[in-house]
């Protein structure tokens, strides 16, 4: 098999650079989903750039309800990751989900239900997902300001 053959795993490679949609039938996880999508059928997606507790472990059960209540038979929409290969060894899907127009990947950082797995080369930067998430301190009083001096 030559590398550009278009096929991997015996997988037809999806074209670059095009946003697609699917209805989501199965949650595996909280980072692994079943769409149905054209006449590719039922494919796995990995959530890129995530990465959420397996099954069995501390959050996983939390992780995967999030993603359950967020997309479970909805209409979404992912971005094929098109710097690295687009399946994993598994031959999921790797990609970003956009539930009504919001990053889930970026959503299930923001709540804590998964840590980074940045894996380069890729075209998406997951520690710039983390750093929107940050919250802003709230201001405090100086030791030096006067009690009461905002009132």
């Amino acid at each position: 098999m030559h590398e550009d053959s278009g096929w991997v795993f015996g997988i037809k490679e999806l074209e670059k650079g095009k946003i697609r949609r699917g209805l989501v039938k199965n949650v595996h996880d909280g980072d692994t989903i079943d769409i149905s999508f054209g006449i590719y059928g039922i494919r796995r997606i990995r959530l890129v750039g995530v990465n959420t507790p397996e099954l069995g472990t501390q959050g996983g059960e939390e992780a995967k309800e999030f993603v359950n209540k967020t997309c479970l038979l909805e209409v979404i929409e992912f971005d094929v990751d098109d710097d690295i290969k687009q399946y994993d060894p598994y031959c999921r899907i790797l990609a970003v989900i956009y539930v009504n127009s919001t990053n889930l990947n970026k959503e299930l950082l923001r709540k804590e239900y998964a840590e980074i797995m940045h894996i380069p080369p890729s075209e998406f930067k997951p520690s710039e997902w983390k750093a929107d998430c940050t919250p802003t301190p709230i201001p405090t009083l100086s030791s030096t300001s006067t009690p009461n001096a905002w009132f």
